[in-house]
């Protein structure tokens, strides 16, 4: 299934004529039903990344009907029409959606944490050794006895 950004998406639909245009109607989509589009991370520097959002087939078919109904019924009344439901009666996708994501977040952190714990006990294998060298070193130095005048 193929993915388009925001230009692709202008270009294809008649009827949507600009980019700030999708954006305020993705933002309208996304509070009226509570449908969330597919994010994804584009770089954009050496250390920054930016989100930009990727639609569908179904997504652009839904921009289409969008168009075509928004003369006559107005812009929330086409997406409600063509999304057939609000944010108030259908929560099932969302949630899925929520419980989608936190999956992956949690497998994220879950493999964070092994890693950082796996680090941490090698410094901490390494730091037993280097007391245990200092205080044999001490033990050492404690034995000789010294004698009044010297330190």
């Amino acid at each position: 299934m193929s993915k388009y950004d925001y230009q692709e998406v202008v270009d294809r639909v008649d009827g949507l004529n600009s980019v700030s245009t999708l954006k305020k109607w993705r933002l309208k989509i996304e509070s009226l039903t509570g449908t969330q589009f597919n994010e994804s991370r584009v770089r954009t520097g050496r250390k920054s990344y930016s989100k930009v959002y990727l639609f569908t087939e179904d997504d652009l078919n839904h921009f289409q009907a969008i168009a075509d109904k928004k003369s006559s019924l107005g812009l929330e009344r086409a997406i409600l029409s063509v999304y057939g439901f609000s944010k108030e009666n259908d929560y099932q996708k969302p949630i899925r959606e929520l419980v989608d994501e936190l999956e992956v977040s949690f497998k994220e952190i879950r493999e964070d944490y092994r890693r950082n714990l796996a680090r941490l006990k090698q410094e901490l294998e390494v730091l037993l050794d280097r007391i245990q060298a200092l205080e044999k070193e001490n033990e050492k130095k404690s034995s000789k006895r010294l004698g009044f005048f010297h330190r």
